[in-house]
Parts: C-alpha cells; structure tokens; sequence
C-alpha cells in the first residue's frame, strides 16, 4: 500500500513540480511577505489553526533573545506589541472558525 502512495505522489509531484512554484507566489504569501497584508484577513487565515496564534507572541519573545541590536530589538518589540493588540483576534471571530 505504501509502494502505491509512494508511486502516485512521485507521478503528480513530476507533473505538478514547475506548477508548485506558483503556490508560494499567491496573494496571501505575497501580501504577507511584503507586510501589507490587512490584519483582519490574516486574523481570518489564523484563526484556522488557533494554536500558530497562540504561539505568535512567544515567537517574538523568543527572537527578542536571539539579536544584538537595540534597532532590532525595538522593531521586534514593536512587532509584539502590534500581536497583541491588532491580530490577536476576538473570541467571536475565532469561535465559529474553530467549530468547523
């Protein structure tokens, strides 16, 4: 059985593989990396997997840890502070999200 899978995601992988690309090039991720994407639909994204939301704060904590300078650190605690108070979303939002 595990010979068939193998053999099928090998197939779609070399006929998919120059097509993959283009997954990392969709609006989210485009949006996301250029730091324009609005909040609220990054809330709504998040807000699917509840525990990368949870997490988002101690990530920024964690790399408070790991740079040297003042510049940066300020950017991150900046960073942190826009987490907890604009994307962290209200339990309205993310309730009816997580039921599903």
């Amino acid at each position: 059985m595990a010979e068939v899978e193998e053999e099928i995601a090998e197939q779609y992988w070399k006929k998919y593989k120059k097509e993959s690309v283009f997954a990392l090039l969709s609006p989210f991720s485009v949006s996301l990396t250029a730091g324009d994407l609005d909040s609220r639909t990054f809330c709504y994204c998040i807000a699917q997997d509840l525990h990368f939301l949870k997490l988002s704060p101690q990530v920024y904590e964690t790399a408070l840890g790991c740079v040297h300078g003042s510049d940066q650190k300020k950017r991150i605690g900046e960073l942190r502070g826009y987490v907890r108070t604009r994307i962290l979303c209200p339990d309205s939002l993310s309730a009816p999200l997580s039921t599903h």
